[in-house]
């Protein structure tokens, strides 16, 4: 469409001089997006901090947590996640993640079981693993947008907006494994909980 009208405008005399001059303002942006669209997801974010302490580097708890997930469970995995979390899991651990408000799922991670309406929810999502970031327990402002919320336009409203997501309910349920747990961010396994229908038998798919 947009080439249409950049045509149209170039045939007509009277815009003519006008469209040319857009087309070349727009060309270094348009070369620029092509080029970025191609990096690494890890390069189109903003580099984190690192502290090197001797011989030891230390990295920020997402970013240690989605590489330790690519090396020992592998790839392109469906990750139910918070906003943050998933920024890292896709840059970093090459994960497909899970997040918002749509389709429950943020609703589904709040909740404070792990019953039948969160695990169709999951279901429906096709989702494979939790990340479950224990963090979220503080009231902190980033607390408060962890899964955004467009009501909050004062810092008053952020401060008293707090989002707790619980933290352990997962550990009691005998078909979740617990696969990673650095102390803020845990790693489950939902696949076998999942694969369990609502009458108690294996889905057969």
């Amino acid at each position: 469409m947009l080439g249409v009208v950049v045509v149209h405008l170039l045939l007509n005399s009277r815009w003519r001089r006008l469209a040319q001059i857009g087309v070349l303002a727009a060309g270094p942006f348009m070369l620029a997006g092509g080029l970025v669209s191609g990096w690494q997801g890890n390069l189109r974010l903003s580099s984190p901090t690192y502290v090197r302490v001797g011989d030891v580097l230390l990295e920020p708890e997402g970013i240690r947590f989605a590489k330790w997930m690519r090396d020992y469970v592998g790839k392109n995995h469906n990750v139910v996640a918070d906003f943050g979390n998933s920024n890292t899991l896709l840059a970093y651990g090459l994960q497909t993640p899970l997040t918002g408000e749509e389709f429950g799922i943020a609703a589904a991670m709040r909740s404070p079981g792990f019953g039948p309406e969160e695990k169709e929810i999951f279901r429906a999502i096709d989702a494979e693993f939790m990340a479950n970031d224990a963090r979220a327990q503080c009231c902190t402002v980033l607390t408060a947008v962890y899964f955004g919320n467009p009501g909050m336009n004062t810092m008053h409203n952020v401060r008293n907006y707090v989002v707790r997501l619980p933290t352990t309910k997962y550990d009691d349920q005998p078909t979740v494994d617990k696969l990673a747990d650095t102390g803020g961010l845990t790693l489950y396994d939902l696949r076998a909980a999942l694969a369990i229908s609502a009458t108690g038998r294996p889905d057969e798919k």
